[in-house]
């Protein structure tokens, strides 16, 4: 935030009044984000849960959103993270009210997902997968995020 502060003021110096929209235009909203993060720790696995929000805005000429939650998984045992298979993990999810979401520029889409019964000792991560299409389906782009990690002890 300083830096984008620092470079407002120089800009402002040094070319003026239209130096803001410069500024403006970089402090625009991600295209995809992770928030809303939580990791609930328990001795009981039915108390222990992880959930995110992911966040969504369209990319030009986009006719259709969508993205997957997958659950991964690692133990000291496999030492790199697999997917936990179950319910729509995996899947992909469209906007559904409306379908037409993200077809204006100003749209956000916005899904959470809550897992829970997680198994101990096991660290956890969503790796969540965003996709953009356009006419005929044409993949316009397509955006990775991971969450923090939840470790359950064992």
């Amino acid at each position: 935030m300083k830096r984008a502060l620092i470079a407002y003021a120089i800009a402002s110096v040094l070319c003026g009044a239209g130096a803001f929209a410069v500024v403006a235009s970089a402090a625009e909203s991600p295209r995809a984000e992770l928030d809303g993060f939580a990791c609930h720790r328990a001795s009981d696995a039915l108390d222990r849960w992880i959930t995110v929000t992911a966040v969504m805005r369209p990319v030009p000429g986009t006719e259709r959103m969508a993205l997957k939650f997958d659950l991964q998984r690692i133990t000291a045992n496999s030492g790199s993270f697999v997917n936990v298979r179950g319910g729509d993990l995996g899947q992909w999810r469209y906007p559904s009210n409306p379908p037409t979401l993200g077809q204006s520029p100003n749209d956000v889409w916005k899904l959470t997902k809550d897992v829970v019964n997680l198994q101990a000792p096991a660290a956890y991560r969503f790796h969540v997968t965003f996709r953009w299409t356009g006419t005929g389906g044409r993949v316009l782009d397509r955006a990775v995020r991971l969450s923090a990690r939840c470790s359950e002890p064992g």
